[in-house]
């Protein structure tokens, strides 16, 4: 049996992981995914029950057991970055998503960004300015997805200059080339979609 021990992880991460083991281990076969947290819970049966009826739930001590057995008939590629369509470009501002609460703001913008890495279609680009280019924080999980964003899909990093020395932060960047306000505009005016979270 194939396990995913999500427990500790936050969504969306539980759902790419299993994304991501799903297609490393050939798909098939008999799975068990464990979590602890009731929304990454919702989410994995969601998407579990779409691909196959043979789900079982079993809640144990502080986490649920999600198992289910996919055939070989049913496969089908899972988390693939679709060919033709438009490309487009992720513009992050800030470390915080939203208005209001600054923390949960914070817990989504890192969401946000490590979902990028479950996307069916990547981003072509993600340009970073102000607050937003702390997300490349070498020491983050946000900054561990970007760098794999940048080195398995291709997708390029594009950090303000102005920015990073402002927050004193050149020594902490995990990925990204560094540009200036002309280059992210002209970057921003060429681009097919801007998506702006």
């Amino acid at each position: 049996m194939n396990t995913v021990d999500t427990r500790g992880k936050l969504c969306p991460m539980p759902l790419i992981l299993l994304k991501k083991a799903l297609n490393s281990e050939g798909f098939s076969g008999e799975w068990q995914v464990l979590t602890d947290n009731a929304t990454a819970c919702q989410n994995l049966t969601d998407y579990i029950r779409q691909i196959t009826s043979s789900l079982e739930t079993e809640e144990l001590q502080g986490y649920t057991s999600l198992r289910f057995t996919l055939e070989e008939e049913s496969c089908r590629p899972i988390g693939k970055k679709e060919s033709g369509g438009e490309d487009y470009t992720v513009v992050l501002s800030s470390d915080t998503m939203g208005r209001g609460d600054d923390e949960l703001g914070r817990i989504l913008a890192r969401a946000f960004v490590n979902a990028l890495e479950g996307v069916e279609r990547k981003p072509n680009r993600i340009v970073c300015y102000n607050r937003g280019v702390l997300l490349a924080d070498k020491d983050t999980d946000t900054g561990a997805t970007l760098t794999r964003l940048h080195k398995e899909h291709g997708v390029e990093v594009i950090l303000c200059g102005t920015c990073v020395d402002y927050f004193e932060f050149r020594d902490k960047i995990a990925v990204g080339t560094i540009s200036n306000m002309l280059v992210i505009a002209e970057y921003m005016r060429q681009a097919s979609r801007l998506v702006t979270p």
